[in-house]
């Protein structure tokens, strides 16, 4: 998987690629379903699979006092992206600047001119640009405006006390009470220390009425990567 840490490391004659775009922090099943698709995709269009994520997480730059604890550092997120299958990840600095983009602003810059989008892949939660202005409909209509293909992939799943998890979602904060959305899913993120009953409950959907926070008291963090 190519690696690159701003849009102009990106290859100039890259393309054409089918993208997408989310924080993807634990790379949980609902991530995974997004990112299965992606591939697919691409694999029948002969274009490059590439995923857009951020760093820092948005939240910790709009609202760093409650920006939720992150399951994966920039390290752990490349790793568990790359064994998915993806051709190439461009990881953002988030700051600002960045956020001052308008949705169109930011899908012409980045996906047509710097990545050559033919295709976006992404949940129905997605938000991007301005003030997170821009969703499905938006990227629909830039689509049909800026000459790609949108595809949007049904949720995933679905939390016993929330909404269903798609590919944009995160984990709670801590003391939101709510069992991590990625409990739905996948082993637990290789960049944690986990004893086997926490495992069994990483892997398990939580009765209705349970109540835990991420990450359990028992988890340590194996490396700060």
């Amino acid at each position: 998987m190519y690696y690159w840490n701003d849009l102009a490391e990106v290859p100039a004659g890259i393309g054409p690629t089918v993208v997408t775009i989310g924080n993807f922090d634990g790379v949980h099943l609902g991530h995974q379903h997004v990112l299965d698709r992606l591939v697919k995709v691409a694999r029948e269009k002969d274009a490059a699979a590439v995923a857009i994520s951020f760093d820092p997480h948005p939240a910790q730059v709009h609202r760093p006092e409650a920006a939720p604890e992150q399951i994966m550092g920039p390290l752990d997120r490349r790793e568990a992206l790359a064994a998915t299958g993806l051709d190439g990840l461009l990881m953002m600095h988030y700051d600002l600047q960045l956020a001052s983009l308008t949705a169109e602003e930011f899908v012409r810059r980045v996906f047509v001119e710097g990545l050559r989008v033919c295709a976006v892949v992404i949940g129905h939660d997605v938000r991007f640009g301005r003030g997170n202005a821009g969703d499905l409909e938006t990227m629909r209509g830039l689509g049909e405006k800026l000459g790609f293909e949108v595809l949007a992939v049904e949720d995933f799943g679905a939390l016993p006390d929330g909404p269903a998890e798609s590919g944009g979602g995160a984990a709670p904060r801590p003391g939101s009470g709510r069992h991590c959305a990625a409990a739905t899913c996948a082993p637990p993120p290789a960049c944690w220390d986990v004893p086997t009953a926490c495992a069994a409950k990483w892997c398990t959907a939580p009765p209705a009425d349970a109540s835990w926070d991420f990450p359990p008291p028992t988890w340590r963090r194996r490396r700060a990567g």
